[in-house]
């Protein structure tokens, strides 16, 4: 413990209130200008530009708008189709580590089952085979019913 004499930086508890920045000594934000009627974002719906926004354009400014709308879709539309190749892809590759990993499985289990049986031990080898083959059973029953 710190004697009473010494002080941390911090621990000075004398009361005191400070005043808080009042809003009006802060700058004023200024929105940037910008030479189209909307922003260009991810959640614009362009369907809801403004009838008016278009009237005071020059006809090339609306070609110019127009052009820059259409650049804006087709990235997006190509983001989304480059997400959903990037999607089955992933879920290709796990389907298959899946079916991978459930051949060993089965396959282990029905060899220690087997090997068990061999030497003996068939209610063992049963209680182990049985619940496997109902599981691979049902897996399998899955697949085909869930495929077109």
């Amino acid at each position: 413990m710190p004697d009473e004499e010494t002080t941390i930086d911090g621990d000075e508890d004398k009361g005191e209130i400070v005043p808080a920045v009042k809003v009006e000594d802060l700058p004023a934000i200024t929105p940037p200008q910008t030479k189209t009627p909307i922003t260009f974002n991810q959640q614009n719906n362009f369907q809801q530009i403004p009838p008016s926004a278009w009237d005071g354009l020059t006809p090339a400014q609306r070609m110019d708008l127009s052009k820059a709308i259409l650049s804006q879709m087709d990235t997006m539309d190509e983001r989304h189709y480059k997400f959903a190749v990037k999607h089955v892809e992933t879920e290709t590759k796990q389907g298959t580590i899946r079916a991978i990993c459930g051949t060993i499985i089965t396959v282990a289990g029905f060899s220690f089952a087997a090997y068990l049986a061999m030497h003996g031990q068939t209610i063992l080898a049963m209680s182990i085979s049985l619940p496997l083959a109902t599981i691979l059973a049902i897996v399998v029953g899955n697949r085909f019913v869930s495929r077109p």
